[in-house]
């Protein structure tokens, strides 16, 4: 199979280390396995319950705020001159007291 794409991820090392002990006790190379979840996600068009809570847990409060606002990006309507990056500017002042 000729190698179209290539996938870096970034993680702390005590976890590669870990994971990479699990993957050599069964014979799987990371290859493999990353291999077998995009089959999966592709075929099942979805992924695996088996992660949708850890990711689901994992996500901090800001991803969690950008997905929603992925989700209703378009949805709502701003008034006409409503400058974003002034209100932005705005809040960050009051919150942390100066200026962008």
């Amino acid at each position: 199979m000729p190698i179209e794409a290539t996938i870096n991820a970034r993680m702390p090392d005590s976890l590669k280390r870990g994971g990479t002990r699990v993957l050599a006790r069964n014979r799987v190379s990371p290859t493999q396995l990353i291999r077998s979840l995009y089959s999966y996600m592709d075929r099942e068009d979805r992924i695996p319950e088996c992660l949708e809570q850890e990711m689901a847990q994992s996500q901090d409060k800001y991803e969690r705020r950008r997905a929603l606002a992925r989700n209703v990006a378009g949805v709502v309507s701003l008034p006409e001159g409503f400058d974003a990056k002034k209100a932005r500017s705005e809040r960050i002042e009051e919150k942390y007291g100066y200026l962008l």
